[in-house]
């Protein structure tokens, strides 16, 4: 998988998981993004609900969020919306900040399209979201977002000049990362899951440095198949 990152920042952008459209000669990448539910766990646990007095297809429901999946895949910041002034502000300060940064050819391309493209934008301020990287420093990328006529999903713009090169996610590196708890024995887990091929899931007894857990799992049933299923040993606390 192709990370892309902000040239200023470093902040993750984007990956290649998501399909883009060039706009502009390139100067502006299109992409589709699609609300989604998080957290959401859903079991069958072979109850009757007519006799336990639930609902017919009442499942689990684990703090489930609705998210865009854009947005909380790389930690984007939405920020107060601009009015134009401020736009024109900012994107005269990006052009000037980001056209040093790119070779000769694509400066050429860049200037060629690159105010066509911020009109464009101008066009559809008032209906734009604005968005920046995790760090949320002043000099990075701005995202925009918008809702196309009877849409129900939001329409991503990017710069794609201020994106580094993709960056090849390490194929080593976990792509899903969980701490399981167990309420029943009081034990925890660390579960990581590669998303390559090739690549079986582990478990380790100290999760790494720095990491930060993704989705804590607290079902007495689930944690019992996860632990069978990928021989999990227990974390000493």
């Amino acid at each position: 998988m192709l990370l892309y990152t902000d040239v200023f920042t470093g902040d993750e952008l984007l990956s290649d998981s998501f399909r883009c459209n060039e706009l502009f000669n390139g100067v502006l990448w299109e992409v589709e993004g699609k609300w989604v539910v998080k957290g959401a766990v859903e079991v069958d646990i072979g109850a009757n609900p007519s006799s336990e007095g639930g609902e017919e297809h009442e499942g689990v429901d684990d703090q489930a969020q609705k998210v865009v999946d854009i947005v909380d895949t790389f930690r984007l910041q939405e920020q107060p919306a601009y009015d134009k002034k401020q736009f024109i502000t900012w994107a005269k300060r990006y052009i000037k900040n980001l056209t040093p940064k790119l070779e000769a050819e694509q400066q050429e391309v860049f200037k060629k399209s690159v105010e066509t493209a911020t009109k464009f934008l101008l066009s559809k301020l008032n209906d734009l979201q604005f968005f920046v990287g995790e760090s949320m420093h002043d000099d990075g990328s701005l995202l925009f977002a918008y809702y196309k006529d009877g849409a129900i999903d939001p329409t991503f713009l990017y710069f794609a000049h201020g994106r580094a090169s993709g960056l090849e996610e390490d194929d080593d590196r976990p792509a899903l990362q969980f701490l399981v708890l167990d309420p029943c024995s009081h034990s925890v887990f660390h579960l990581a899951i590669s998303t390559t091929p090739t690549a079986a899931a582990s478990s380790t007894a100290v999760a790494p440095v720095g990491w930060v857990p993704h989705q804590l799992v607290t079902r007495c049933f689930l944690v019992t198949k996860l632990a069978a299923m990928f021989a999990l040993r227990p974390l000493s606390l």
